[in-house]
C-alpha cells in the first residue's frame, strides 16, 4: 500500500487529510519557503495586541491544555467512542484495545517531552522519555518503549 505525509519542521509529519498524497500524485517533492526581506504590516502595534489576546485565550483553552499534556493522541478515546478510530482499515471505527494506546498509556510509557512546529504555542507534539537514568533505569525504559512499539506494531497487524 502506497501512503504519503507532509513532512516538516524535520520531526513533524501531517498524514491524516490525504493532502500528502495528492501532492505525490502530482509528483511534488517539496515546497521551500525562505527569506530576508521585512514583511511590512498596516498596523504592526494593531496586530501584536491581537496577537497577543489570541495568545491568551489560547492558554485558557481546556484543548490546548490537554494538547500540551498529552498531545494529538489526547483526543483517541474520544474518536474511539464516537466511532472514528480507524481499525482493520476502516472496517471498524472502534478499537477494543485502546487504553493500551491512547494519551495515558503512550504518556505513562514512552512519550513526555513536548515538541513544537515552528512558533507554534501548544506543542502538541511528543517526543521520547529523556536518557537520563542510571544504566538499569535507561535500560528498563529502553525495553518497555520496546514493547510498546511491538505491541502497536502487532497490534497494526493484526487489526
Amino acid at each position: 500500500m502506497r501512503y504519503a505525509g507532509i513532512m516538516n519542521n524535520k520531526h513533524r509529519a501531517a498524514g491524516r487529510t490525504g493532502m500528502g498524497a495528492v501532492m505525490g500524485s502530482k509528483r511534488l517533492k517539496a515546497i521551500v519557503c525562505g527569506g530576508h526581506q521585512h514583511i511590512d504590516l498596516h498596523d504592526a502595534k494593531g496586530f501584536m495586541a491581537i496577537t497577543q489576546r489570541q495568545r491568551e485565550f489560547m492558554d485558557e483553552s481546556i484543548l490546548k491544555i490537554g494538547f500540551d499534556a498529552f498531545g494529538t493522541n489526547m483526543i483517541a478515546d474520544m474518536v474511539n467512542v464516537r466511532g472514528g478510530y480507524p481499525t482493520l482499515n476502516w472496517q471498524n471505527g472502534t478499537f477494543e484495545q485502546i487504553d493500551n494506546v491512547n494519551a495515558q498509556a503512550m504518556t505513562d510509557q514512552v512519550l513526555v517531552e513536548g515538541v513544537r512546529c515552528f512558533a507554534c504555542p501548544v506543542a502538541c507534539g511528543r517526543g521520547p522519555r529523556s536518557t537520563r537514568g542510571s544504566g538499569r533505569e535507561r535500560m528498563v525504559r529502553d525495553l518497555n518503549m520496546k514493547r510498546l512499539i511491538h505491541w502497536v506494531r502487532c497490534a497494526v497487524w493484526t487489526i
